[in-house]
């Protein structure tokens, strides 16, 4: 709740290493229509259950979303708005309760992107990308 009043986006998000953070919901007032955001790493929190805060987010441009070693994250509903990648890595992998990426339904556009999804042990299908 301490970071629920940001709602004009800076310019890196990082949050890792927090073993009892279950959730990311304070940052659900954070976008990138009027803002520089161009990296969010959230790595290593090992309670982590979703990524419901970043529903904010649309589209993103020249930068990086890396989501990685969330052990108990099991989906990345939190990305259902985003739409456009350009000129971005996305990076999902080593969440190892994984089991789809329904998340990113939405996304209709990729553009000089990289998308990387590897080594998520319950990731059942990749069907959020066949939009």
């Amino acid at each position: 709740d301490g970071l629920s009043n940001i709602n004009t986006a800076v310019w890196k998000i990082r949050i890792r290493e927090n073993p009892l953070l279950q959730n990311i919901d304070a940052l659900s007032g954070v976008t990138v229509s009027d803002g520089p955001l161009n990296n969010i790493e959230i790595a290593r929190n090992n309670s982590l259950a979703n990524i419901d805060g970043l529903m904010g987010i649309d589209r993103w441009q020249d930068g990086s979303v890396n989501i990685t070693f969330n052990p108990l994250l099991t989906n990345i509903d939190g990305l259902a708005n985003l739409s456009q990648l350009d000129s971005s890595i996305l990076r999902i992998d080593f969440n190892d309760s994984l089991q789809n990426i329904d998340g990113l339904s939405s996304l209709a556009s990729a553009t000089f992107s990289y998308v990387n999804i590897e080594n998520n042990n319950s990731l059942q299908n990749i069907d959020g990308l066949s939009s």
